[in-house]
């Protein structure tokens, strides 16, 4: 079954969306859930469901997260926060990234047009490259989206084709293999009008360090030409959604 097709594809991509607007990891909420991990991430980013007994004590978290109070709230079907979970942190700290080191991508003008339309914050006002003429952009909540796209995108190939790191590793990380991937192999006219239109483009996107390196991975796996086209595409498919919901949720729909 194909992921649009699950009929809980809309809860889980609200969770998902919940969560990592508020820095929530996968572990800390298979903590909450007494689930491992990977069983917590199988049934967000795939078709395995959510069983109702689950979707109550989510719901009921997403509660008591919002409404601050964690100390004494029972949940359904009697399941403690505190007494049955003592690693429970209701409110984690968000994965932190060093901006000043990150990679700069190529950013289309489409995809920074809808960012800008976007209320995100910004890590830093854009700078602007004087001697080569573009704008550097760097959002925080474009940087956790990429955190769990390319976490998302390796972890289901691997699960796919059922192989390990170490496979992994030996197919994506040759050196000579992961600089075609970073800089684009193709020459000029073979380029799509899109790909020309993107490397053309006076805007650029701050990509931490650490999520950069398994950004190449994911764009292999994803068949890009180049890791810029494959972020690029991804960013704005999450803004375009991103711009739906908050549209939606303005008008109470």
């Amino acid at each position: 079954m194909a992921l649009k097709d699950d009929p809980q594809y809309e809860y889980k991509l609200a969770l998902r969306d919940w969560m990592r607007t508020r820095g929530l990891s996968m572990r800390w909420l298979a903590s909450w859930l007494e689930k491992s991990e990977t069983t917590v991430k199988n049934f967000l980013y795939g078709t395995k469901p959510i069983s109702e007994e689950n979707k109550e004590k989510i719901e009921a978290l997403q509660v008591e997260y919002e409404d601050g109070e964690y100390s004494d709230h029972t949940l359904p079907l009697g399941h403690h926060l505190m007494a049955l979970n003592p690693n429970f942190d209701p409110v984690p700290k968000k994965i932190t990234y060093d901006n000043k080191s990150g990679i700069i991508c190529y950013l289309s003008k489409k995809t920074t047009s809808i960012l800008r339309s976007l209320n995100l914050s910004s890590i830093s006002p854009p700078t602007y490259m004087y001697y080569n003429k573009f704008y550097i952009y760097s959002y925080e909540e474009v940087n956790e989206f990429l955190y769990e796209i390319t976490k998302e995108t390796i972890s289901s190939y691997m699960k796919k084709e059922n192989i390990g790191v170490e496979k992994l590793i030996s197919s994506f990380l040759p050196a000579a293999y992961l600089d075609s991937i970073c800089t684009g192999s193709e020459s000029e006219e073979n380029l799509t009008e899109e790909e020309k239109c993107l490397r053309n483009s006076n805007s650029r996107l701050n990509v931490p360090n650490q999520i950069f390196r398994y950004a190449l991975i994911a764009a292999a796996i994803a068949g890009a030409s180049y890791v810029d086209e494959w972020i690029d595409r991804v960013v704005y498919e999450w803004a375009r959604q991103k711009q739906v919901n908050d549209l939606t949720k303005f008008l109470d729909l």
